[in-house]
Protein backbone atom coordinates (compact mmCIF):
# COMPACT_ATOMS: atom_id res chain seq x y z
CA UNK A 1 0.00 0.00 0.00
CA UNK A 2 1.13 3.46 -0.94
CA UNK A 3 -0.47 6.78 -0.98
CA UNK A 4 -0.17 10.79 0.36
CA UNK A 5 -1.95 12.98 1.81
CA UNK A 6 -1.82 16.83 2.26
CA UNK A 7 -4.30 19.09 4.48
CA UNK A 8 -3.82 22.68 5.20
CA UNK A 9 -5.14 24.78 8.11
CA UNK A 10 -6.80 28.01 8.17
CA UNK A 11 -5.02 31.15 8.83
CA UNK A 12 -8.13 32.73 10.45
CA UNK A 13 -9.81 29.67 12.15
CA UNK A 14 -6.75 27.72 13.05
CA UNK A 15 -9.21 24.89 14.06
CA UNK A 16 -10.37 24.13 10.94
CA UNK A 17 -8.80 22.42 7.90
CA UNK A 18 -9.25 20.36 4.71
CA UNK A 19 -6.63 17.80 3.42
CA UNK A 20 -6.85 15.39 0.06
CA UNK A 21 -5.78 12.04 -0.09
CA UNK A 22 -5.07 9.44 -2.64
CA UNK A 23 -4.06 5.70 -1.49
CA UNK A 24 -3.73 2.50 -3.65
CA UNK A 25 -3.61 -1.12 -2.25
CA UNK A 26 -3.19 -4.14 -4.04
CA UNK A 27 -5.40 -7.34 -1.66
CA UNK A 28 -4.20 -9.85 -4.17
CA UNK A 29 -6.25 -13.38 -2.74
CA UNK A 30 -4.86 -16.63 -3.52
CA UNK A 31 -6.63 -19.55 -4.94
CA UNK A 32 -8.35 -21.65 -2.15
CA UNK A 33 -10.29 -24.73 -0.96
CA UNK A 34 -13.39 -23.84 0.67
CA UNK A 35 -15.95 -26.49 2.40
CA UNK A 36 -19.67 -24.90 2.91
CA UNK A 37 -21.13 -26.99 5.39
CA UNK A 38 -24.99 -26.37 6.05
CA UNK A 39 -26.84 -27.40 9.29
CA UNK A 40 -28.69 -30.64 7.49
CA UNK A 41 -27.58 -32.64 4.50
CA UNK A 42 -24.16 -32.89 3.20
CA UNK A 43 -21.10 -30.97 2.93
CA UNK A 44 -20.00 -29.10 -0.14
CA UNK A 45 -16.31 -28.42 -1.24
CA UNK A 46 -14.39 -26.45 -3.73
CA UNK A 47 -11.72 -24.71 -5.21
CA UNK A 48 -12.31 -20.56 -6.20
CA UNK A 49 -9.64 -18.75 -7.87
CA UNK A 50 -7.45 -16.51 -6.93
CA UNK A 51 -7.63 -12.72 -7.76
CA UNK A 52 -5.66 -9.94 -8.41
CA UNK A 53 -7.17 -6.93 -6.95
CA UNK A 54 -6.32 -3.09 -7.49
CA UNK A 55 -8.05 -0.25 -5.31
CA UNK A 56 -7.59 3.25 -5.76
CA UNK A 57 -8.95 5.90 -3.12
CA UNK A 58 -9.25 9.26 -3.48
CA UNK A 59 -10.97 11.18 -0.65
CA UNK A 60 -11.23 14.98 0.24
CA UNK A 61 -11.62 15.93 4.16
CA UNK A 62 -12.89 18.55 6.46
CA UNK A 63 -10.69 18.21 9.63
CA UNK A 64 -11.67 20.13 12.72
CA UNK A 65 -8.79 20.09 15.65
CA UNK A 66 -8.50 21.01 19.39
CA UNK A 67 -5.62 24.09 18.69
CA UNK A 68 -3.91 22.58 21.70
CA UNK A 69 -0.04 23.62 22.33
CA UNK A 70 1.28 19.68 22.66
CA UNK A 71 -1.95 17.33 22.08
CA UNK A 72 -3.92 18.59 18.89
CA UNK A 73 -6.97 15.97 18.48
CA UNK A 74 -8.28 16.00 15.66
CA UNK A 75 -11.69 14.44 13.30
CA UNK A 76 -12.50 14.54 9.61
CA UNK A 77 -15.79 13.69 7.67
CA UNK A 78 -15.22 13.13 4.06
CA UNK A 79 -16.76 11.95 0.75
CA UNK A 80 -14.50 9.30 -0.91
CA UNK A 81 -14.39 7.74 -3.79
CA UNK A 82 -13.46 4.08 -4.63
CA UNK A 83 -12.18 2.31 -7.59
CA UNK A 84 -10.99 -0.82 -8.31
CA UNK A 85 -9.98 -3.49 -10.55
CA UNK A 86 -10.46 -6.81 -10.41
CA UNK A 87 -8.25 -9.95 -12.61
CA UNK A 88 -9.71 -13.21 -11.49
CA UNK A 89 -7.61 -16.13 -11.98
CA UNK A 90 -9.11 -20.08 -13.57
CA UNK A 91 -9.34 -22.18 -10.73
CA UNK A 92 -7.02 -25.26 -11.13
CA UNK A 93 -8.86 -28.73 -10.99
CA UNK A 94 -5.92 -30.62 -10.26
CA UNK A 95 -3.16 -28.74 -8.64
CA UNK A 96 0.21 -30.42 -8.55
CA UNK A 97 2.06 -30.19 -5.57
CA UNK A 98 5.07 -28.37 -6.05
CA UNK A 99 8.54 -30.33 -6.63
CA UNK A 100 11.06 -30.64 -4.01
CA UNK A 101 14.89 -30.15 -5.66
CA UNK A 102 17.18 -33.14 -5.27
CA UNK A 103 20.54 -32.15 -3.48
Amino acid sequence: MYGLKLGYYLDTLRWLGIEGEIFNTNPHVKQQTETLTPPSGPSLTGTTSGSYLTVLTLATNVVVRYPGESLQPYIGVDPGSFFRAIILQQAQRNPQPPRRSSD
